[in-house]
């Protein structure tokens, strides 16, 4: 019987596609009390939550650094940083969340519809098991700026309850939003989701599970689901309308700023490195705000640091460097125009923010391995300072924000790959024969370039992967 319930509601959903919510983003944030390990919280490396709406977190500044530590340069090189370069390109080339359209069902940028699928395969790379560090580097830039995995959350524990008999009960709920009607929603870039709950002897999770078979699932980059060879062309649908939902002009919140931003009044500020510096950029407003002018610039020395702001509508990465000779990295500062509300009318105020360190740091050590599998942790990320919960400025009902994401944030990646694993009654390597790999790390997209693989240093390269992949004895 509850066989035939499960398929009769998905028959039921399926013909009722153009009438129901057929995308859906996550928002994350500081774990809430009750988000704990026993009903699926807090596992891989999770640095928060899942949100409800109202409860998002955000970057609001306009422009951030990232920069490449040497650790990163050692083991990935000049390839590594060209790859991640291209997901720093796509970033800054997309337009203000103002001007990305939608006709009530899809958003659009530029007049093109933003595809559902940007995730393609790499042939010879998924032949030769390579992660690609783009699509990892991508997801945790993502999650640091607001989102989490809508592939995860559609369905997600409120409770487990061991009840007499026994038994147990389950309270599920969903924590994914259709980013145009803002309604919970059971699909992601149009695939739609079941689960299946899994209790485990410390953890239980509701696990999703794609139910549309022609429409292809876990599409989103701010998913992290990513298998060796896949690699994506672009944002998905859906990690765009996240974006839009955080972002935006109309999205507004009682914020603070961020405890390094102060005043930059008539005098100038203080400091060094202002003025004429390609990355110091001055980020004007008056194009997203018509109404500001004259009388609503605040030009005094004191800093409103609460009220309601409005998203920062576009972020610009802007790429530093650590000094070539020592690392260390020489502090600067970064002026633009901090948008708030007095009186529900828009006021802007020039500020300044000193950076002693990059924003955003890639970096590469050994992350440990798993207590389960025995496999290398791939990737690490930190919020630094942590969250910035601005629940009490914003009402009287106890929530767990909106609030504000803290900078600086280190993305790391395992300098355990490429790693390889054998298991009983394999337990030698008498027969010259290699061990099953892992984990390795490697870059490609869809052109006829050869994939590149990691580390850069040593007798590792392409050429000795594909001669063990072939059977040519033990890996370099």
């Amino acid at each position: 019987m509850k066989s035939t319930i499960k398929l009769l509601a998905v028959v039921v959903a399926l013909g009722l596609l153009s009438a129901v919510a057929v995308r859906a983003f996550s928002l994350t944030g500081p774990l809430k009390t009750w988000q704990v390990q026993r009903i699926g919280y807090d596992i891989q490396g999770d640095i928060g939550g899942p949100m409800n709406l109202g409860e998002f977190y955000r970057v609001n500044v306009p422009v951030v650094t990232y920069a490449y530590d040497s650790s990163f340069l050692n083991y990935f090189g000049t390839n590594g940083i060209a790859a991640i370069e291209t997901v720093m390109k796509f970033m800054n080339d997309l337009p203000p969340m103002s001007s990305i359209t939608n006709d009530g069902v899809n958003f659009f940028i530029n007049g093109l519809p933003v595809p559902f699928d940007p995730k393609f395969i790499n042939f010879e790379a998924q032949n030769l098991g390579l992660q690609d560090i783009k699509a990892t580097a991508w997801g945790h830039l993502l999650e640091e700026m607001g989102l989490n995995s809508p592939e995860r959350w559609v369905w997600a524990l409120r409770s487990r309850v061991i009840t007499p008999g026994p038994g147990t009960n389950y309270a599920i709920f969903k924590v994914n939003f259709d980013p145009i009607t803002l309604a919970p929603s059971s699909f992601v870039n149009e695939q739609l989701y079941g689960f299946t709950i899994v209790d485990g002897q410390t953890i239980s999770d509701a696990i999703e599970s794609a139910l549309i078979p022609d429409v292809v699932p876990f599409t989103s980059v701010a998913g992290l689901n990513a298998f060796p060879g896949d690699f994506f062309t672009g944002l998905s649908h859906d990690d765009i309308g996240g974006l839009k939902y955080l972002y935006s002009t109309n999205r507004m919140a009682v914020e603070t700023l961020l405890p390094t931003v102060t005043p930059r009044g008539p005098g100038g500020g203080t400091g060094t490195n202002f003025v004429n510096a390609p990355w110091t950029p001055v980020f004007l407003i008056t194009n997203v705000f018509t109404n500001i002018a004259g009388t609503n610039i605040t030009t005094s020395n004191t800093l409103v640091n609460v009220a309601p702001r409005p998203g920062v509508n576009k972020i610009f990465f802007q790429r530093v460097e650590f000094d070539s000779i020592i690392g260390n990295f020489i502090p600067r500062t970064n002026i633009f125009a901090d948008v708030f509300f007095t009186n529900s009318r828009p006021r802007f105020q020039m500020v300044q923010r000193g950076i002693g360190t990059p924003d955003y740091i890639f970096t590469v050590e050994d992350l440990g391995t798993s207590p389960i599998s025995g496999f290398p942790f791939q990737s690490a990320r930190t919020t630094a300072g942590g969250w910035i919960n601005n629940d009490l400025i914003n009402g009287n009902s106890p929530l767990f924000g909106p609030g504000v994401i803290t900078l600086p944030i280190q993305i790391t990646f395992t300098d355990l790959y490429p790693a390889f694993f054998t298991s009983v009654p394999f337990i030698d390597f008498a027969d010259g024969s290699s061990p099953s790999g892992a984990g390795i790390w490697g870059s490609f997209d869809g052109t006829t370039n050869p994939p590149a693989v990691y580390p850069q240093f040593g007798n590792w390269n392409l050429n000795a992967l594909r001669n063990a992949a072939l059977g040519g004895g033990v890996q370099p």
